[in-house]
């Protein structure tokens, strides 16, 4: 008993590939802290005037609340401390005494109060409104943080290695990385007040699905790895026909035309499904939040969507529900069979040891659930080579004397600040890093890596990117 917890209590002393992972924190806190440095300028006439429009749109939204069935109960309960912002205060409301159904939970089990999960009930009076209303109070907290931390017109974000346990990064004063990318609105809102130094442009390098590649070097499922690898393969697309039972599905672009409907519909299997599963939900959750993206959707042959599945028998909420459990159980007993007997059997090693270790050198110790022990690996390493390759870019562009310098990063994108004659070596030099170099330094890299890059214009703001090829 002694000598087995004495081993369990060795499990804290260094081993050898820490000191990789020692080195890759270790540069990179050197590389974030020149970006940190370097800053970015924020248009701080801009934020203070959005502060006021957002201002009245908040009072508008609240002023509706307080008409509807849901804000009297608040109103009742509360009274003069009712918070429409205060999440412990929503969960009362709409799970215990409005008694709805909670559809997506927190990481400590509560109910979530995220707009993703709010928009299960939006049908309820109020709910559409709520949202809107906790996200404008959300983006103008942002706009608060901006003009209370910049400096003569310089924000100088924190990039931190040190606050996430599973190990990848995190940002402070403001929170660069909780800028929404999936929101239009919010994005192009917040991104309009970011410029780049003067003279310079603001260009963004991104992994492309890297946590999904990264599962691989874990998993090494079969099929997995070919739709990583193929380019002829499309994973999102066939869980969209499979989920919508379809024979075929138009994603693409002909010419400049693209079918609005078939798009939601690969849209909706791809972040309802596809990734929901890797994350570990399940077949009810998937199936509420695929039958919501359904109501008018026109198929390219003029169907509407909803008559499509009624011809196929699946025309209600509780019939296409058992069809989603149908597709969950091929998904993970067929199709990525080898990715779910690693799932059990990793976390089978963890709940003997007490810990397990990434590719990338890192240990990660504590109670967790089987959800966060196969995800951590995937989002931690996934990071790492983010890092690595941040780290790589940003001794390259000093040791060469470059204009161009270091921005910030969010997960699996690094932004900088592009000088504009130096576009054409410093961008292939980037790629090159990101895709090529990287695969030398780590030799379990076992599938191909991409990068996308979007740039803005010289002295132009960062929601006028645009995509191009490096």
């Amino acid at each position: 008993m002694y000598e087995r917890l004495k081993e369990k209590i060795m499990l804290g002393q260094p081993r050898p590939i820490m000191n990789a992972a020692y080195d890759l924190f270790h540069n990179g806190t050197i590389a974030l802290a020149h970006a940190e440095l370097n800053g970015m300028r924020i248009d701080v006439d801009y934020c203070v005037l959005q502060q006021k429009k957002l201002a009245k749109k908040i009072r508008k939204e609240e002023t509706a609340l307080d008409a509807t069935k849901m804000g009297r109960l608040w109103e009742h309960i509360y009274g003069t401390k009712k918070n429409y912002n205060a999440d412990k205060q929503l969960r009362n409301i709409l799970f215990s005494k409005m008694k709805l159904k909670s559809y997506m939970e927190t990481d400590s089990g509560l109910a979530s109060t995220k707009a993703e999960a709010l928009s299960y009930h939006d049908a309820i009076e109020g709910i559409k409104g709520l949202i809107r209303r906790r996200k404008y109070a959300k983006v103008n907290t942002t706009f608060e943080g901006m003009i209370r931390e910049q400096v003569d017109g310089i924000l100088h974000p924190f990039f931190n290695l040190n606050t996430v346990k599973t190990y990848r990064g995190s940002s402070s004063n403001i929170n660069f990385q909780n800028i929404p990318n999936r929101d239009f609105e919010v994005m192009n809102m917040i991104r309009r007040a970011i410029y780049p130094l003067p003279g310079y442009q603001i260009a963004a390098i991104d992994y492309g699905s890297i946590e999904v590649g990264t599962g691989c070097f874990y998993h090494k499922d079969p099929m997995m790895m070919k739709y990583v690898s193929d380019k002829s393969t499309n994973m999102h697309r066939d869980m969209a026909m499979q989920l919508f039972m379809l024979d075929t599905l138009d994603k693409e672009h002909k010419g400049n035309e693209i079918n609005p409907g078939e798009n939601a519909l690969y849209q909706g299997a791809k972040g309802a499904f596809v990734f929901a599963q890797f994350y570990g939900d399940y077949y009810v959750h998937c199936a509420e939040g695929l039958w919501k993206i359904k109501k008018d959707v026109m198929l390219k042959n003029g169907t509407l969507l909803e008559k499509h599945l009624k011809d196929f028998d699946v025309g209600t909420l509780k019939k296409y529900t058992t069809h989603v459990k149908e597709v969950e159980t091929d998904f993970w007993e067929n199709r990525f069979r080898i990715y779910n007997q690693w799932k059990e059997s990793f976390y089978q090693e963890y709940l003997e040891n007490g810990y397990f270790d990434m590719l990338t050198g890192f240990r990660c110790q504590g109670v967790m659930n089987q959800k966060q022990v196969c995800n951590s690996p995937m989002q931690g390493t996934a990071f790492h080579l983010l890092l690595w390759s941040f780290s790589e870019v940003d001794q390259w562009l000093r040791k060469n004397k470059m204009k161009s310098c270091m921005m910030g990063q969010i997960h699996d994108e690094m932004l900088l600040h592009l000088w504009p004659s130096e576009r054409h070596i410093v961008l292939p030099k980037i790629k090159q890093i990101m895709t090529e170099s990287i695969r030398e330094k780590f030799d379990w890299i076992n599938v191909p890596l991409s990068v996308d890059a979007d740039l803005s214009g010289v002295d132009r703001p960062w929601n006028e990117k645009k995509g191009i090829e490096i």
